[in-house]
């Protein structure tokens, strides 16, 4: 299994859209751009026949430190969820 970056993903996009790499490499980036001021607005994003992006919240945990064993407390914070429509 390879790790695509997003160098090698403007060039097969180029390829594919029969585009320059340098503007195969904008689009990537206004969509990833586009992508997190949606989500940063709680807003849903759904790519018919991929999937669907939104934020999801975790709440506040107490966890135990294993150097100590004190406690702590993790603050609650958001993540990007993605859910997949594809079957591979």
């Amino acid at each position: 299994m390879a790790t695509l970056m997003k160098v090698e993903l403007a060039k097969e996009v180029a390829k594919k859209a029969n585009v320059s790499q340098e503007v195969a490499k904008t689009v990537i980036d206004a969509t990833i751009e586009s992508i997190k001021e949606h989500i940063a607005a709680d807003d849903k994003i759904t790519l018919k026949e991929f999937g669907r992006f939104e934020k999801r919240h975790r709440a506040e945990k107490s966890i135990t430190n294993i150097l100590d064993g004190g406690k702590q407390t993790l603050p609650a914070y958001d993540v990007l969820g993605f859910k997949s429509v594809v079957r591979f």
